[in-house]
């Protein structure tokens, strides 16, 4: 296969967010995040922090690794507290997509 083909292949760039649109995506994020769990405004910041930064460190391929996640976490992996989680998860899929 020609490299000129394989580079036809590639999916389109996607622009990089403005800082505003970061800024939103943060807010709606954390305001998820305390209204699913009733947390704090600033325990859910927390929340948010400990979880992307997990995913940053842990999970490359956001494409493939959020759908996985999201379908293991459809079956209670710690009981009922995995309900309270999955908003987030597809809220972040959706972001990345």
């Amino acid at each position: 296969m020609s490299s000129e083909l394989i580079l036809n292949q590639r999916r389109p760039s996607v622009a990089d967010p403005t800082q505003e649109q970061v800024r939103c995506h943060a807010r709606d994020l954390v305001e998820l995040v305390r209204v699913e769990t009733g947390l704090s405004h600033s325990n859910s910041q927390s929340v948010v922090q400990t979880v992307l930064g997990y995913v940053c460190t842990n999970l490359p391929r956001l494409d493939k690794h959020v759908p996985a996640l999201l379908s293991e976490l459809e079956h209670p992996v710690l009981a009922d507290k995995v309900n309270k989680i999955l908003p987030l998860l597809r809220h972040l899929q959706f972001r990345t997509l």
